[in-house]
């Protein structure tokens, strides 16, 4: 899985210099895009590069993750809910605090309150299993997911306060809500992108 913290914005220009397609807006639900001229038919009208991407097919870097994001959705760990939340999740626990400032404010408040609650409950039930695979997997496990390149910090001391379960949940919400498919013509690889903009 890749993410990538620097984005770039480029509006493009109508005839007369200096005036923009579009205007940023803060909403009560994030930022949001307002039309700042008329467009013709197939202009483009903004281009980004995305904020965090996440790469279809990827290495698992964090089994024990990906078991515990299973485990609280009494799902299979290769079952695509599994595996997208597994992937919101690991974006946002091996972010830095800058990069996790960035991601809450693409999208301030979820509107759905019933989707909202389901993710902090998830959290909680991936903080719960996580902390019962690392007791169970023990000095092992610790030393299996070094090797892998992950922080030495466990997924359940990262999630142990409420504030950081509240704000992985928000995180949560913001990837679900808020990424778009993408893939990569010279590649040929896809995946999941968030915009800070669009």
């Amino acid at each position: 899985m890749i993410t990538d913290n620097r984005s770039r914005l480029t509006c493009a220009q109508s005839v007369r210099p200096g005036m923009a397609s579009v205007r940023v807006v803060q909403t009560g639900f994030g930022k949001g895009l307002v039309a700042a001229r008329d467009f013709e038919a197939g202009e483009t009208v903004l281009s980004e590069q995305p904020g965090f991407l996440l790469v279809d097919g990827a290495p698992v870097t964090r089994p024990r993750l990906l078991s515990a994001v299973s485990g609280a959705l009494g799902l299979p760990p290769d079952a695509e809910k599994s595996v997208l939340l597994y992937g919101g999740l690991e974006l946002w626990l091996r972010s830095d605090a800058a990069a996790r400032a960035v991601l809450l404010q693409i999208f301030s408040t979820p509107d759905d309150v019933a989707m909202a609650d389901f993710m902090l409950g998830v959290v909680e039930a991936v903080r719960r299993q996580a902390a019962q695979l690392e007791e169970e997997e023990g000095e092992e496990g610790r030393r299996e997911e070094g090797a892998a390149g992950v922080e030495a910090v466990s997924v359940s001391q990262q999630l142990a306060a409420a504030d950081a379960q509240q704000h992985a949940a928000r995180a949560l919400c913001c990837w679900l809500l808020s990424s778009h498919a993408t893939a990569c013509e010279s590649t040929g690889e896809s995946g999941a992108a968030l915009y800070p903009t669009g």
